[in-house]
């Protein structure tokens, strides 16, 4: 059976990785409820949660991402880190 580990949202930080000044890609767990709704032009649905280039990400045709533990397991052994859930 699936079960939910975490819900993560980002906020908005400044970038030198793309032609956009900020980004919220580093997406953080948050340990509070969070109101889910259909998304509204350019954001994500989450509450709490940032979309910064609304060109591309964002808006209800825009899926919500979920990883595996295994995933991220992966992910760690690969990075030589953890990864948290």
């Amino acid at each position: 059976m699936a079960k939910l580990r975490s819900v993560n949202i980002g906020v908005p930080k400044p970038t030198g990785q793309s032609n956009d000044d900020f980004t919220a890609i580093d997406k953080r767990p948050v340990f509070e409820p969070v109101k889910i709704t259909v998304p509204a032009s350019g954001g994500t649905g989450v509450g709490g949660d940032t979309v910064c280039d609304a060109r591309v990400h964002g808006g209800e045709d825009k899926a919500v991402y979920a990883y595996a533990r295994e995933d991220l397991d992966q992910w760690a052994a690969e990075l030589g880190y953890p990864v948290p859930s």
